[in-house]
């Protein structure tokens, strides 16, 4: 059972998870995952994004033996 406390913090993250997929659903680039749907069932939040096949980050990173570098120059 979800006392008050917690019942608090999980209506203020499921807040949030809807929050981030209206923004997420505003992004309209070749490089970016879209985001299909966004629905709640059984009081659990989901959100569905489009399959792109590929390898993951971790798989390319690794494969191609990237510096730390480049790495970072991947997210910034």
């Amino acid at each position: 059972m979800f006392t008050e406390k917690y019942k608090s913090k999980f209506k203020m993250i499921k807040n949030d998870f809807r929050k981030e997929s209206e923004l997420l659903r505003k992004f309209n680039d070749e490089n970016i995952v879209e985001l299909i749907d966004y629905f709640t069932e059984n009081n659990t939040e989901y959100m569905l994004f489009e399959y792109c096949k590929g390898s993951s980050l971790k798989q390319y990173i690794l494969e191609n033996e990237l510096a730390e570098e480049e790495i970072l120059g991947i997210f910034f």
